[in-house]
């Protein structure tokens, strides 16, 4: 098992059940100054991938940026329960008598999901 990248520095070595040993020769689980580290380096590492991930604009498609924190879900293609999703949604949609161009961009996505091969499961 490696060390994960956050972890070097803080791990010296893994005992013969795989648990991490400290620099203090310590099971990691049992050295509060090292656990404390590893949980600060973590959640640096965490950080740092969101901020990877933000570099990413997400548009609407007026081509208008989302607000900033605003949450969001991502479906792709790929994905075998995605296009049934979709639908559902835009079921939805129809049902409430909603008007406007997001029928129609949600049916050309929907036939644009159909599409695309190959599909897997959820990941």
């Amino acid at each position: 098992m490696s060390i994960p990248k956050y972890l070097q520095g803080i791990i010296s070595n893994q005992d013969e059940k795989g648990m991490f040993i400290c620099r203090h020769d310590r099971i990691l689980m049992s050295c509060l100054t090292c656990m404390t580290d590893a949980v600060q380096r973590y959640d640096s590492a965490i950080h740092d991938d969101l901020d990877h991930v933000n570099k990413f604009k997400i548009t609407k498609s007026s081509g208008e940026s989302l607000p900033e924190g605003e949450p969001y879900f991502v479906l792709r293609a790929q994905d075998k329960l995605a296009g049934t999703a979709m639908q559902a949604y835009l079921n939805v949609m129809l049902d409430v008598r909603y008007t406007g161009e997001a029928i129609e961009h949600m049916q050309e996505h929907i036939l644009e999901f159909q599409a695309w091969q190959p599909k897997k499961n959820p990941d």
